[in-house]
Protein backbone atom coordinates (compact mmCIF):
# COMPACT_ATOMS: atom_id res chain seq x y z
CA UNK A 1 0.00 0.00 0.00
CA UNK A 2 3.00 2.38 0.51
CA UNK A 3 4.65 1.57 -2.81
CA UNK A 4 4.82 5.34 -3.51
CA UNK A 5 7.30 5.83 -0.64
CA UNK A 6 9.71 3.32 -2.18
CA UNK A 7 9.42 5.07 -5.54
CA UNK A 8 10.04 8.55 -4.12
CA UNK A 9 12.99 7.33 -2.05
CA UNK A 10 14.44 5.60 -5.09
CA UNK A 11 14.12 8.62 -7.41
CA UNK A 12 14.80 11.46 -4.87
CA UNK A 13 16.91 9.89 -2.11
CA UNK A 14 18.30 13.10 -0.59
CA UNK A 15 15.02 14.97 -0.67
CA UNK A 16 13.15 11.99 0.78
CA UNK A 17 15.72 11.65 3.54
CA UNK A 18 14.88 15.27 4.42
CA UNK A 19 11.18 14.32 4.50
CA UNK A 20 11.89 11.47 6.94
CA UNK A 21 14.03 13.80 9.09
CA UNK A 22 11.25 16.41 9.30
CA UNK A 23 8.65 13.77 10.18
CA UNK A 24 10.85 12.48 13.02
CA UNK A 25 11.63 16.02 14.21
CA UNK A 26 8.13 17.45 14.11
CA UNK A 27 5.91 14.39 14.41
CA UNK A 28 3.93 15.60 11.41
CA UNK A 29 1.95 13.49 8.93
CA UNK A 30 4.35 12.17 6.30
CA UNK A 31 1.99 12.83 3.37
CA UNK A 32 1.72 16.52 4.32
CA UNK A 33 5.51 16.87 4.60
CA UNK A 34 5.94 15.10 1.24
CA UNK A 35 3.62 17.59 -0.44
CA UNK A 36 5.49 20.57 1.08
CA UNK A 37 8.98 19.30 0.27
CA UNK A 38 8.46 17.32 -2.94
CA UNK A 39 5.19 18.70 -4.29
CA UNK A 40 3.66 15.19 -4.38
CA UNK A 41 2.78 12.64 -1.69
CA UNK A 42 3.29 8.85 -1.71
CA UNK A 43 -0.43 8.23 -2.29
CA UNK A 44 -0.38 10.00 -5.66
CA UNK A 45 3.05 8.62 -6.55
CA UNK A 46 1.87 5.04 -5.81
CA UNK A 47 -1.32 5.52 -7.86
CA UNK A 48 0.64 6.80 -10.88
CA UNK A 49 3.15 3.97 -10.60
CA UNK A 50 0.29 1.42 -10.41
CA UNK A 51 -1.34 2.98 -13.46
CA UNK A 52 1.97 2.78 -15.31
CA UNK A 53 2.31 -0.90 -14.41
CA UNK A 54 -1.37 -1.50 -15.28
CA UNK A 55 -2.17 -3.04 -11.90
CA UNK A 56 -5.81 -3.81 -11.12
CA UNK A 57 -8.01 -0.85 -10.28
CA UNK A 58 -8.59 -2.19 -6.79
CA UNK A 59 -4.85 -2.01 -6.04
CA UNK A 60 -4.60 1.41 -7.68
CA UNK A 61 -7.30 2.78 -5.39
CA UNK A 62 -5.77 1.12 -2.32
CA UNK A 63 -2.43 2.77 -3.06
CA UNK A 64 -4.18 6.11 -3.63
CA UNK A 65 -7.04 6.23 -1.13
CA UNK A 66 -5.91 4.30 1.96
CA UNK A 67 -5.95 6.32 5.20
CA UNK A 68 -8.72 8.53 3.82
CA UNK A 69 -11.90 8.99 5.92
CA UNK A 70 -14.64 6.53 5.02
CA UNK A 71 -17.05 9.34 4.16
CA UNK A 72 -14.70 10.66 1.45
CA UNK A 73 -14.22 7.31 -0.32
CA UNK A 74 -16.02 6.76 -3.62
CA UNK A 75 -18.71 4.11 -3.87
CA UNK A 76 -16.66 1.40 -5.58
CA UNK A 77 -16.89 -2.41 -5.29
CA UNK A 78 -13.51 -2.63 -3.51
CA UNK A 79 -14.36 0.05 -0.92
CA UNK A 80 -14.11 -2.57 1.87
CA UNK A 81 -10.59 -3.50 0.74
CA UNK A 82 -9.51 0.14 1.04
CA UNK A 83 -10.99 0.23 4.55
CA UNK A 84 -9.24 -3.02 5.52
CA UNK A 85 -5.83 -1.67 4.45
CA UNK A 86 -6.54 1.59 6.32
CA UNK A 87 -7.37 -0.30 9.53
CA UNK A 88 -4.33 -2.58 9.16
CA UNK A 89 -2.09 0.43 8.63
CA UNK A 90 -3.46 2.03 11.82
CA UNK A 91 -2.77 -1.21 13.78
CA UNK A 92 0.82 -1.38 12.47
CA UNK A 93 1.40 2.25 13.44
CA UNK A 94 -0.08 1.72 16.87
CA UNK A 95 2.08 -1.35 17.51
CA UNK A 96 5.24 0.39 16.11
CA UNK A 97 5.54 -2.48 13.71
CA UNK A 98 8.12 -1.19 11.24
CA UNK A 99 8.15 2.49 10.32
CA UNK A 100 6.27 4.32 7.62
CA UNK A 101 5.97 7.82 9.04
CA UNK A 102 3.51 9.02 11.64
CA UNK A 103 1.90 7.25 14.54
CA UNK A 104 -1.59 6.05 15.34
CA UNK A 105 -2.98 6.39 18.88
CA UNK A 106 -5.24 3.80 20.51
CA UNK A 107 -8.30 5.98 20.31
CA UNK A 108 -7.60 6.56 16.60
CA UNK A 109 -7.36 2.79 15.96
CA UNK A 110 -10.75 2.22 17.58
CA UNK A 111 -12.24 5.07 15.58
CA UNK A 112 -10.89 3.56 12.38
CA UNK A 113 -12.42 0.18 13.23
CA UNK A 114 -15.84 1.71 13.85
CA UNK A 115 -15.57 3.98 10.79
CA UNK A 116 -15.08 1.06 8.41
CA UNK A 117 -17.54 -1.32 10.13
CA UNK A 118 -15.12 -3.50 12.15
CA UNK A 119 -15.70 -4.54 15.77
CA UNK A 120 -13.18 -2.74 18.07
CA UNK A 121 -13.41 -5.65 20.53
CA UNK A 122 -11.11 -7.75 18.34
CA UNK A 123 -8.28 -5.21 18.57
CA UNK A 124 -6.57 -6.83 21.63
CA UNK A 125 -6.68 -10.26 19.94
CA UNK A 126 -5.25 -8.85 16.69
CA UNK A 127 -2.48 -7.04 18.56
CA UNK A 128 -1.49 -10.28 20.34
CA UNK A 129 -1.45 -12.34 17.18
CA UNK A 130 0.02 -9.73 14.84
CA UNK A 131 3.75 -10.17 15.72
CA UNK A 132 3.56 -13.96 15.26
CA UNK A 133 1.68 -13.61 11.96
CA UNK A 134 4.16 -11.01 10.68
CA UNK A 135 7.06 -13.34 11.52
CA UNK A 136 5.32 -16.21 9.69
CA UNK A 137 4.59 -14.11 6.58
CA UNK A 138 8.17 -12.82 6.58
CA UNK A 139 9.49 -16.40 6.71
CA UNK A 140 7.20 -17.37 3.83
CA UNK A 141 8.63 -14.45 1.82
CA UNK A 142 12.21 -15.32 2.74
CA UNK A 143 12.87 -11.98 4.47
CA UNK A 144 14.81 -13.61 7.35
CA UNK A 145 12.87 -11.60 9.92
CA UNK A 146 12.95 -12.73 13.62
CA UNK A 147 10.28 -14.90 15.11
CA UNK A 148 7.18 -13.63 16.90
CA UNK A 149 8.90 -12.63 20.18
CA UNK A 150 11.70 -11.03 18.18
CA UNK A 151 9.18 -8.98 16.20
CA UNK A 152 7.56 -7.93 19.50
CA UNK A 153 10.95 -6.89 20.93
CA UNK A 154 11.55 -4.83 17.80
CA UNK A 155 8.21 -3.12 18.35
CA UNK A 156 9.20 -2.35 21.94
CA UNK A 157 12.56 -0.91 20.83
CA UNK A 158 10.88 1.28 18.25
CA UNK A 159 8.32 2.39 20.84
CA UNK A 160 11.13 3.36 23.23
CA UNK A 161 12.91 5.17 20.41
CA UNK A 162 9.69 6.95 19.63
CA UNK A 163 9.30 7.88 23.28
CA UNK A 164 12.82 9.30 23.25
CA UNK A 165 12.03 11.41 20.18
CA UNK A 166 8.85 12.66 21.81
CA UNK A 167 10.82 13.59 24.92
CA UNK A 168 13.41 15.43 22.82
CA UNK A 169 10.64 17.20 20.92
CA UNK A 170 9.02 18.28 24.17
CA UNK A 171 12.39 19.53 25.41
CA UNK A 172 12.86 21.53 22.21
CA UNK A 173 9.41 23.00 22.52
CA UNK A 174 10.04 23.85 26.15
CA UNK A 175 13.28 25.58 25.14
CA UNK A 176 11.41 27.41 22.38
CA UNK A 177 8.82 28.43 24.96
CA UNK A 178 11.55 29.82 27.22
CA UNK A 179 13.09 31.64 24.27
CA UNK A 180 9.69 33.00 23.29
CA UNK A 181 9.09 34.18 26.85
CA UNK A 182 12.51 35.85 26.85
CA UNK A 183 11.77 37.60 23.56
CA UNK A 184 8.35 38.66 24.84
CA UNK A 185 9.92 40.00 28.04
CA UNK A 186 12.49 41.94 26.00
CA UNK A 187 9.72 43.37 23.80
CA UNK A 188 7.66 44.31 26.86
CA UNK A 189 10.62 45.95 28.59
CA UNK A 190 11.55 47.88 25.43
CA UNK A 191 7.92 48.92 24.86
CA UNK A 192 7.50 50.10 28.46
CA UNK A 193 10.68 52.18 28.21
CA UNK A 194 9.52 53.66 24.89
CA UNK A 195 6.04 54.51 26.23
CA UNK A 196 7.52 56.50 29.14
CA UNK A 197 9.25 58.78 26.63
CA UNK A 198 7.04 59.07 23.58
CA UNK A 199 8.93 62.12 22.26
CA UNK A 200 12.37 60.50 22.20
CA UNK A 201 14.76 61.67 19.51
CA UNK A 202 16.20 59.40 16.85
CA UNK A 203 19.51 59.20 18.70
CA UNK A 204 17.72 58.25 21.93
CA UNK A 205 15.73 55.61 20.05
CA UNK A 206 18.98 54.21 18.56
CA UNK A 207 20.54 54.01 22.03
CA UNK A 208 17.41 52.31 23.40
CA UNK A 209 17.54 49.74 20.57
CA UNK A 210 21.22 49.02 21.14
CA UNK A 211 20.74 48.65 24.90
CA UNK A 212 17.73 46.39 24.37
CA UNK A 213 19.80 44.25 21.99
CA UNK A 214 22.60 44.07 24.56
CA UNK A 215 20.15 42.90 27.20
CA UNK A 216 18.49 40.34 24.93
CA UNK A 217 21.61 38.95 23.24
CA UNK A 218 24.14 39.43 26.00
CA UNK A 219 27.10 41.73 26.51
CA UNK A 220 29.36 42.25 23.52
CA UNK A 221 29.72 44.42 20.46
CA UNK A 222 26.49 46.16 19.40
CA UNK A 223 25.93 49.04 16.97
CA UNK A 224 22.90 50.55 15.22
CA UNK A 225 22.92 52.18 11.77
CA UNK A 226 20.02 54.43 10.70
CA UNK A 227 19.32 56.80 7.81
CA UNK A 228 16.74 59.45 8.73
CA UNK A 229 15.74 60.22 5.14
CA UNK A 230 16.77 59.47 1.58
CA UNK A 231 20.11 61.01 0.71
CA UNK A 232 21.00 61.80 4.33
CA UNK A 233 24.21 60.49 5.95
CA UNK A 234 24.09 57.19 7.83
CA UNK A 235 23.87 57.64 11.60
CA UNK A 236 25.85 55.16 13.72
CA UNK A 237 25.71 54.57 17.47
CA UNK A 238 27.81 51.89 19.16
CA UNK A 239 27.66 50.23 22.57
CA UNK A 240 30.89 48.70 23.86
CA UNK A 241 31.29 45.61 26.05
CA UNK A 242 31.04 47.77 29.20
CA UNK A 243 27.64 49.17 28.17
CA UNK A 244 28.93 52.64 27.31
CA UNK A 245 27.41 54.41 24.33
CA UNK A 246 29.70 56.06 21.83
CA UNK A 247 29.29 59.49 20.24
CA UNK A 248 26.77 59.76 17.42
CA UNK A 249 28.68 59.37 14.12
CA UNK A 250 27.56 60.38 10.65
CA UNK A 251 28.86 58.36 7.71
CA UNK A 252 28.44 58.93 4.00
CA UNK A 253 26.87 56.02 2.13
CA UNK A 254 29.39 53.37 1.03
CA UNK A 255 30.73 53.74 -2.52
CA UNK A 256 28.31 52.43 -5.10
CA UNK A 257 25.48 51.90 -2.60
CA UNK A 258 22.05 53.46 -2.69
CA UNK A 259 19.90 54.60 0.20
CA UNK A 260 19.74 52.34 3.23
CA UNK A 261 16.10 51.42 2.59
CA UNK A 262 16.96 50.08 -0.86
CA UNK A 263 19.46 47.55 0.49
CA UNK A 264 16.82 45.12 1.75
CA UNK A 265 13.61 43.58 0.46
CA UNK A 266 11.05 43.89 3.31
CA UNK A 267 9.19 40.77 2.17
CA UNK A 268 12.18 38.42 2.29
CA UNK A 269 14.51 40.40 4.60
CA UNK A 270 17.30 39.44 2.16
CA UNK A 271 20.39 41.59 2.62
CA UNK A 272 23.81 41.41 1.00
CA UNK A 273 25.82 41.23 4.20
CA UNK A 274 29.29 40.61 2.77
CA UNK A 275 30.79 43.87 1.41
CA UNK A 276 28.43 46.06 3.43
CA UNK A 277 29.30 44.31 6.69
CA UNK A 278 33.05 44.64 6.10
CA UNK A 279 32.68 48.33 5.19
CA UNK A 280 30.54 49.14 8.24
CA UNK A 281 32.84 47.29 10.62
CA UNK A 282 35.85 49.18 9.25
CA UNK A 283 34.09 52.56 9.49
CA UNK A 284 32.99 51.91 13.08
CA UNK A 285 36.47 50.76 14.01
CA UNK A 286 37.99 53.95 12.55
CA UNK A 287 35.41 56.23 14.16
CA UNK A 288 35.93 54.63 17.58
CA UNK A 289 39.50 55.92 17.65
CA UNK A 290 40.66 52.60 19.10
CA UNK A 291 41.64 50.36 16.16
CA UNK A 292 41.30 46.75 17.20
CA UNK A 293 40.65 47.55 20.87
CA UNK A 294 37.68 45.64 22.17
CA UNK A 295 36.25 45.18 18.68
CA UNK A 296 34.84 41.88 17.42
CA UNK A 297 36.46 40.44 14.26
CA UNK A 298 34.42 41.00 11.13
CA UNK A 299 33.83 37.27 10.68
CA UNK A 300 32.07 37.20 14.07
CA UNK A 301 29.78 40.19 13.39
CA UNK A 302 26.15 39.59 12.40
CA UNK A 303 24.17 42.14 10.38
CA UNK A 304 20.49 42.11 11.38
CA UNK A 305 17.96 44.14 9.30
CA UNK A 306 15.49 46.14 11.43
CA UNK A 307 12.35 46.03 9.31
CA UNK A 308 9.00 47.60 10.11
CA UNK A 309 5.87 47.76 7.98
CA UNK A 310 7.20 50.48 5.68
CA UNK A 311 10.53 48.81 4.92
CA UNK A 312 14.08 48.75 6.23
CA UNK A 313 14.52 51.29 9.04
CA UNK A 314 17.98 50.41 10.30
CA UNK A 315 20.68 47.81 10.78
CA UNK A 316 21.87 46.17 13.99
CA UNK A 317 25.41 44.85 14.18
CA UNK A 318 26.34 42.39 16.94
CA UNK A 319 29.00 39.72 17.34
CA UNK A 320 28.12 36.04 17.10
CA UNK A 321 29.31 35.38 20.65
CA UNK A 322 26.33 37.43 21.83
CA UNK A 323 23.93 34.96 20.17
CA UNK A 324 24.49 32.41 22.95
CA UNK A 325 21.31 33.71 24.58
CA UNK A 326 18.09 31.70 24.66
CA UNK A 327 16.59 33.71 21.79
CA UNK A 328 15.49 31.74 18.75
CA UNK A 329 15.33 33.05 15.19
CA UNK A 330 11.56 33.78 15.35
CA UNK A 331 12.00 35.63 18.64
CA UNK A 332 14.91 37.64 17.26
CA UNK A 333 12.91 38.51 14.14
CA UNK A 334 10.02 39.71 16.32
CA UNK A 335 12.40 41.86 18.36
CA UNK A 336 13.96 43.23 15.19
CA UNK A 337 10.55 44.32 13.94
CA UNK A 338 9.79 46.05 17.26
CA UNK A 339 13.17 47.82 17.14
CA UNK A 340 12.59 48.80 13.51
CA UNK A 341 9.14 50.20 14.33
CA UNK A 342 10.63 52.27 17.19
CA UNK A 343 13.29 53.73 14.88
CA UNK A 344 10.68 54.50 12.22
CA UNK A 345 8.47 56.24 14.80
CA UNK A 346 11.37 58.33 16.13
CA UNK A 347 12.42 59.24 12.59
CA UNK A 348 8.87 60.34 11.71
CA UNK A 349 8.67 62.32 14.97
CA UNK A 350 11.90 64.16 14.21
CA UNK A 351 10.72 64.77 10.67
CA UNK A 352 7.48 66.28 12.01
CA UNK A 353 9.48 68.52 14.36
CA UNK A 354 11.72 69.70 11.53
CA UNK A 355 8.70 70.32 9.34
CA UNK A 356 7.08 72.32 12.14
CA UNK A 357 10.21 74.44 12.48
CA UNK A 358 10.30 75.01 8.74
CA UNK A 359 6.62 76.01 8.73
CA UNK A 360 7.23 78.41 11.63
CA UNK A 361 10.17 79.99 9.75
CA UNK A 362 8.06 80.26 6.62
CA UNK A 363 5.27 81.94 8.61
CA UNK A 364 7.73 84.41 10.12
CA UNK A 365 9.13 85.23 6.70
CA UNK A 366 5.62 85.59 5.32
CA UNK A 367 4.72 87.95 8.17
CA UNK A 368 7.85 90.01 7.54
CA UNK A 369 7.06 90.20 3.82
CA UNK A 370 3.50 91.26 4.58
CA UNK A 371 4.77 93.99 6.92
CA UNK A 372 7.23 95.15 4.27
CA UNK A 373 4.44 95.20 1.69
CA UNK A 374 2.18 97.25 3.97
CA UNK A 375 5.02 99.65 4.77
CA UNK A 376 5.90 99.95 1.09
CA UNK A 377 2.30 100.81 0.21
CA UNK A 378 2.12 103.31 3.06
CA UNK A 379 5.36 104.94 1.95
CA UNK A 380 4.09 105.09 -1.61
CA UNK A 381 0.93 106.88 -0.50
CA UNK A 382 2.95 109.17 1.75
CA UNK A 383 5.33 109.91 -1.13
CA UNK A 384 2.43 110.88 -3.38
CA UNK A 385 1.06 113.15 -0.63
CA UNK A 386 4.49 114.69 -0.02
CA UNK A 387 5.03 115.32 -3.73
CA UNK A 388 1.69 117.07 -4.00
CA UNK A 389 2.27 119.16 -0.87
CA UNK A 390 5.76 120.12 -2.00
CA UNK A 391 4.44 121.26 -5.36
CA UNK A 392 1.66 123.31 -3.76
CA UNK A 393 4.00 124.97 -1.24
CA UNK A 394 6.85 125.63 -3.62
CA UNK A 395 5.13 128.45 -5.57
CA UNK A 396 3.98 130.51 -2.52
CA UNK A 397 7.38 129.96 -0.93
CA UNK A 398 9.14 131.38 -3.99
CA UNK A 399 6.98 134.52 -3.73
CA UNK A 400 7.69 134.86 0.00
CA UNK A 401 11.41 134.40 -0.48
CA UNK A 402 11.62 136.88 -3.39
CA UNK A 403 9.57 139.56 -1.69
CA UNK A 404 11.56 139.25 1.55
CA UNK A 405 14.84 139.69 -0.37
CA UNK A 406 13.46 142.82 -2.09
CA UNK A 407 12.32 144.14 1.27
CA UNK A 408 15.76 143.57 2.76
CA UNK A 409 17.36 145.62 -0.01
CA UNK A 410 14.86 148.45 0.13
CA UNK A 411 14.55 149.02 3.86
CA UNK A 412 16.94 151.14 5.90
CA UNK A 413 15.39 150.52 9.26
CA UNK A 414 17.27 147.97 11.40
CA UNK A 415 14.09 146.39 12.72
CA UNK A 416 12.64 145.80 9.26
CA UNK A 417 16.00 144.51 7.95
CA UNK A 418 16.26 141.91 10.72
CA UNK A 419 12.68 140.80 10.07
CA UNK A 420 13.35 140.46 6.34
CA UNK A 421 16.46 138.38 6.92
CA UNK A 422 14.55 136.12 9.34
CA UNK A 423 11.93 135.56 6.64
CA UNK A 424 14.67 134.72 4.14
CA UNK A 425 16.29 132.15 6.47
CA UNK A 426 12.93 130.54 7.23
CA UNK A 427 12.18 130.38 3.52
CA UNK A 428 15.52 128.67 2.85
CA UNK A 429 14.85 126.06 5.58
CA UNK A 430 11.38 125.46 4.21
CA UNK A 431 12.88 125.13 0.72
CA UNK A 432 15.31 122.50 2.01
CA UNK A 433 12.37 120.66 3.59
CA UNK A 434 10.49 120.77 0.28
CA UNK A 435 13.59 119.40 -1.49
CA UNK A 436 13.74 116.58 1.06
CA UNK A 437 10.07 115.82 0.40
CA UNK A 438 10.86 115.62 -3.31
CA UNK A 439 13.70 113.18 -2.58
CA UNK A 440 11.41 111.12 -0.36
CA UNK A 441 8.63 111.02 -2.94
CA UNK A 442 10.94 110.23 -5.87
CA UNK A 443 14.31 108.86 -4.71
CA UNK A 444 16.96 109.47 -7.34
CA UNK A 445 18.69 106.59 -9.08
CA UNK A 446 22.32 106.43 -7.90
CA UNK A 447 24.95 107.25 -10.49
CA UNK A 448 27.83 105.03 -9.43
CA UNK A 449 31.29 106.30 -10.22
CA UNK A 450 34.81 105.41 -9.16
CA UNK A 451 35.82 108.21 -6.77
CA UNK A 452 38.45 109.07 -4.19
CA UNK A 453 36.75 109.17 -0.76
CA UNK A 454 39.15 111.67 0.87
CA UNK A 455 38.15 114.80 -1.15
CA UNK A 456 34.48 113.84 -0.80
CA UNK A 457 34.83 113.75 3.01
CA UNK A 458 36.51 117.14 3.06
CA UNK A 459 33.73 118.63 0.91
CA UNK A 460 31.01 117.17 3.17
CA UNK A 461 32.72 118.61 6.27
CA UNK A 462 32.99 122.04 4.62
CA UNK A 463 29.31 122.08 3.60
CA UNK A 464 28.25 121.02 7.09
CA UNK A 465 30.32 123.79 8.71
CA UNK A 466 28.90 126.34 6.34
CA UNK A 467 25.32 125.33 7.04
CA UNK A 468 26.01 125.26 10.79
CA UNK A 469 27.63 128.71 10.68
CA UNK A 470 30.90 127.52 12.22
CA UNK A 471 33.90 129.46 10.96
CA UNK A 472 36.68 127.79 12.96
CA UNK A 473 37.46 124.56 11.12
CA UNK A 474 39.85 123.21 13.75
CA UNK A 475 37.34 123.61 16.59
CA UNK A 476 34.24 122.32 14.76
CA UNK A 477 35.11 119.27 12.64
CA UNK A 478 38.24 117.12 12.72
CA UNK A 479 38.94 114.71 9.87
CA UNK A 480 40.90 111.49 10.52
CA UNK A 481 41.37 109.88 7.13
CA UNK A 482 43.60 106.83 6.82
CA UNK A 483 46.34 107.26 4.25
CA UNK A 484 46.15 105.69 0.80
CA UNK A 485 42.47 104.82 0.85
CA UNK A 486 41.55 102.92 -2.33
CA UNK A 487 38.93 104.30 -4.74
CA UNK A 488 35.30 103.34 -4.11
CA UNK A 489 32.20 102.90 -6.26
CA UNK A 490 29.49 105.36 -5.19
CA UNK A 491 27.26 108.25 -6.26
CA UNK A 492 29.39 111.29 -5.27
CA UNK A 493 26.42 113.69 -5.00
CA UNK A 494 24.18 111.44 -2.87
CA UNK A 495 27.07 110.30 -0.65
CA UNK A 496 28.12 113.92 -0.09
CA UNK A 497 24.55 114.86 0.89
CA UNK A 498 24.33 111.91 3.32
CA UNK A 499 27.67 112.71 4.98
CA UNK A 500 26.84 116.40 5.15
CA UNK A 501 23.57 115.67 6.98
CA UNK A 502 25.38 113.36 9.48
CA UNK A 503 28.07 115.94 10.25
CA UNK A 504 25.52 118.77 10.42
CA UNK A 505 23.37 116.77 12.82
CA UNK A 506 26.37 116.23 15.11
CA UNK A 507 27.29 119.94 14.98
CA UNK A 508 23.76 121.02 15.78
CA UNK A 509 23.42 118.49 18.60
CA UNK A 510 26.54 119.67 20.43
CA UNK A 511 27.74 123.07 19.06
CA UNK A 512 30.39 123.43 21.73
CA UNK A 513 31.95 120.00 21.10
CA UNK A 514 34.35 118.81 18.45
CA UNK A 515 32.89 116.50 15.80
CA UNK A 516 35.31 113.83 14.56
CA UNK A 517 34.96 112.14 11.20
CA UNK A 518 37.03 108.95 10.76
CA UNK A 519 37.58 106.89 7.59
CA UNK A 520 39.52 103.59 7.43
CA UNK A 521 39.38 100.11 5.92
CA UNK A 522 37.79 97.25 7.90
CA UNK A 523 40.62 94.74 8.60
CA UNK A 524 38.26 91.76 8.26
CA UNK A 525 36.53 92.30 4.92
CA UNK A 526 38.26 95.41 3.43
CA UNK A 527 35.15 97.63 3.43
CA UNK A 528 35.44 101.43 3.85
CA UNK A 529 34.22 102.37 7.35
CA UNK A 530 33.13 106.03 7.93
CA UNK A 531 32.10 107.11 11.43
CA UNK A 532 30.86 110.50 12.70
CA UNK A 533 31.01 111.14 16.47
CA UNK A 534 31.02 114.17 18.74
CA UNK A 535 33.83 114.58 21.23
Amino acid sequence: HDLGKLALDRILPRAYARVVELVDHRGADIAEVERRVLGIDHHTAGKRLAEHWRLPHALQDVLWLHNQPAASLPDVPHRALIGLVTVADALAHHLHLGWSGGEARGAEVEARFREFGFDPKIIPFVLRELPREVAARSADLGLNEPDGPGVLLGCIRRANSRLGRLSARLSRRAAEGVAGARALAAITEFHDAAVTDATRSLREAMEAVVRSASGALGAGFHAAVVQSRAGAPWSVLRLDALGRSSPHWLLDAPPGERDLRELCDPASAALDRGPLLAWLAEQIRRASGEPGAGEAPVERVVLLPLIAGDGLNGLLLHDRASADSALTEPGLRALARVWGAALASASRHEGALRMGEQLADANRQLGALQSELIESRSLARLGELAAGAAHEMNNPLAVISGQSQLLAKATRQPENLAAARAIIEASEKLSELISSLHLFAAPPTPDFQTIDPAPLLRQAASLARARAGTADESRSVRLSIAPALPPIRADPHLLTLALTELILNALQAAPERLVEVQAHLDPFDGRLMISVSDD
